[in-house]
């Protein structure tokens, strides 16, 4: 069997590719489950804005409102997530 000697700088040049390879693999991940998770709060928060316009918002009795705090109640998630099960 003949040994084929490879040039360091193309050794090199294959360990640098792939580790660029799985960096940006990485950096694509961590942007997209940034995108979903903004988008998600975006559908969040245009729902729970409907369910008060329309009176619709069962927490409307409830004191203080999660929507203050920062949360949102149970019934908005649900209604959310039913429309866009991909989220």
């Amino acid at each position: 069997m003949a040994v084929i000697e490879v040039p360091a700088h193309l050794v090199r040049d294959q360990i640098r590719a792939l580790r660029y390879a799985f960096q940006e693999a990485c950096r694509m991940a961590n942007e997209a489950v940034r995108q979903r998770d903004y988008y998600r709060e975006r559908a969040l928060s245009a729902e729970c804005a409907l369910m008060e316009a329309t009176g619709g918002c069962p927490e409307a009795a409830a004191d203080p409102c999660l929507k203050a705090f920062g949360l949102r109640c149970r019934a908005c998630a649900e209604a959310m997530d039913k429309e866009a099960r991909y989220l």
